[in-house]
């Protein structure tokens, strides 16, 4: 070793090392500078302290920002991996989204706040029969019933600025002119302004309860009937026929409901009983004596054995 004269330092001599902090600029402690060609036999004075310290300050600032630099290099990398990651993710998202809305028996299509559709899936144009590129562009108001129309905007729209979800049941018009009964679901994003509207079919839903409901009527009409006529004197029977045939004929929608009678040879017979809807004039009077013909025979026959 040699002092900073450059004067050789016996081992065994006592000697003074200089160790300096080393602190960032905002004064927290970062290390400590150890020199050995800074070993003296005495203290160092005032002014080499000085120096020291400078030299030692200077040092430390650029450690400090070389480690600022790196911490920052980090950093950026760790985002940008982050921003990577949640790309990839979105993106892979987005296709699962695509591609169900793109496979879906359900409707779905977007509409702008100017009314006009901006996608539609293939189930709409399997349903309505235009293709994409006929739909897209065009105000959505082309899909409705016309007399649908100021109740779907109704139910549908959500005033500007609110966000919601809303449902209605309405009909779509096909590029034929077909009509298909659908129930229909909107939600608006107010940071876009786009409705995002799902809808699926219900045609054959409303048909099936039709019948259902067709059948419920038949059934409380045929009630009707039979409480009546068991409520009936026998000198009311003419009375109960008339209302059985009001009731039949009104149900079935038919204009005139009648009942003959055959006479005891069997070979004539008279219109007995008659309703006739509001309109329709009676022909009662002129129903008497009918020749049965020989059809007529079968016909009663096979009405009797099969019930």
């Amino acid at each position: 070793y040699n002092s900073v004269d450059g004067t050789p330092i016996a081992l065994d001599i006592r000697a003074w090392m200089v160790g300096t902090p080393i602190r960032t600029q905002a004064g927290e402690p970062m290390g400590v500078m150890l020199n050995d060609s800074a070993i003296t036999n005495r203290p160092l004075d005032p002014v080499q302290q000085d120096l020291l310290s400078v030299y030692v300050s200077m040092v430390g600032n650029i450690a400090h920002r070389k480690m600022l630099e790196m911490r920052l290099q980090e950093a950026n990398a760790a985002l940008e991996n982050r921003v990577q990651e949640r790309t990839k993710a979105l993106a892979e998202s987005e296709e699962r989204f695509r591609s169900l809305v793109q496979h879906s028996q359900d409707i779905f299509a977007i509409i702008d706040d100017s009314g006009m559709l901006s996608y539609v899936n293939p189930a709409l144009c399997r349903l309505t029969g235009y293709a994409v590129e006929q739909m897209i562009g065009q105000s959505a108001s082309m899909l409705l019933h016309p007399d649908d129309l100021r109740q779907t905007i109704e139910k549908l729209m959500v005033p500007a600025g609110e966000t919601g979800e809303r449902s209605h049941t309405m009909r779509v018009r096909g590029a034929e002119g077909h009509l298909t009964w659908v129930e229909v679901a909107s939600v608006v994003q107010p940071k876009d302004g786009l409705y995002y509207v799902t809808a699926h079919g219900i045609s054959e839903r409303l048909r099936a309860e039709a019948v259902v409901q067709r059948q419920v009527e038949l059934e409380r009409a045929v009630s009707a009937v039979s409480l009546k006529f068991m409520s009936l004197s026998s000198n009311a029977i003419d009375e109960g026929v008339l209302y059985a045939l009001r009731e039949v004929g009104s149900f079935i929608g038919a204009d005139i409901g009648r009942v003959f009678l055959e006479n005891d040879d069997g070979l004539a017979m008279n219109n007995t009983h008659e309703w006739c809807r509001q309109g329709v004039s009676s022909q009662k009077h002129l129903l008497q004596g009918i020749p049965i013909m020989t059809d007529w025979r079968w016909w009663r026959q096979t009405l009797v054995r099969e019930g």
